[in-house]
């Protein structure tokens, strides 16, 4: 904290363009000095923009950074590309077995993160982009049609996840709705774009294999995500390091 007469340091030659704002205490002095007494205001601003006829006695200033959207677009990105780092190893996990990657489907979670965490723009692309990255440089998933169905469903993932989260009240409850939410239509898209892709190459897709292979087979994968990711995204609220509407209504 400064004080306005401080010689060392002048709020006032601060620069606007320099990316810098304050919050400003202003102590008013009464007109009336009998019975009454002097109150504080806050506002945040510039030095130069109080107005010195109301605010009277001891300015105090709390220097903060005001990120600039370059800054902002940054730090998303950075966000993403771990995400899409993530999204590329984590699945060694599973050491290359198919049925435990049903299990706990790894891929998923950098992308319903990187949703929550950047947005739904970042979301889809990281979600569209990931298993397709596999297919190509390790072809696992095959390209087809596991690959190409997936970047469908988790590019679902992103943008929904991001869309809900940005729009709903900041409470705990809407972090698990917007993962559900996701998890659901993420599900609906992979299986219609199987169906698409099978049907196209002359195989039948099955509503009942729709159901094993993304419910019976995949509900340990459900249980870890509804678990972990809320977590984590919660862990990056309290650290006031999420990016996707961080002003969002309380």
């Amino acid at each position: 904290t400064k004080r306005l007469w401080d010689p060392v340091w002048d709020p006032f030659s601060v620069d606007k363009a320099s990316g810098f704002r304050y919050t400003i205490l202003c102590r008013h002095e009464p007109a009336d000095t009998a019975g009454s007494r002097s109150f504080f205001t806050k506002q945040m601003g510039y030095p130069e923009d109080i107005n010195a006829q109301k605010c009277h006695g001891i300015f105090f200033f709390i220097r903060s950074r005001k990120e600039t959207m370059m800054n902002k677009q940054l730090k998303k990105l950075i966000y993403a590309a771990i995400c899409l780092a993530l999204c590329y190893v984590l699945p060694f996990l599973t050491l290359g077995d198919v049925t435990l990657g049903t299990m706990f489907s790894l891929m998923h979670i950098p992308v319903f993160l990187c949703g929550f965490l950047c947005g739904w723009q970042w979301g889809l692309a990281v979600g569209f982009v990931a298993p397709l990255l596999r297919s190509l440089t390790l072809s696992r998933p095959p390209i087809l049609p596991t690959g190409l169905a997936m970047a469908f469903e988790l590019a679902a993932y992103g943008l929904v996840v991001g869309l809900l989260f940005k729009v709903l009240p900041r409470k705990a409850w809407s972090i698990y709705v917007s993962l559900i939410v996701a998890m659901l239509l993420g599900r609906v898209v992979s299986g219609v774009a199987n169906a698409i892709i099978l049907g196209i190459q002359g195989n039948a897709y099955t509503f009942e294999v729709f159901l094993a292979k993304h419910f019976v087979e995949a509900l340990p994968a459900i249980v870890l995500h509804i678990i972990f990711v809320p977590l984590v995204v919660m862990a990056f609220e309290r650290a006031k390091l999420i990016e996707n509407n961080p002003k969002r209504k309380e």
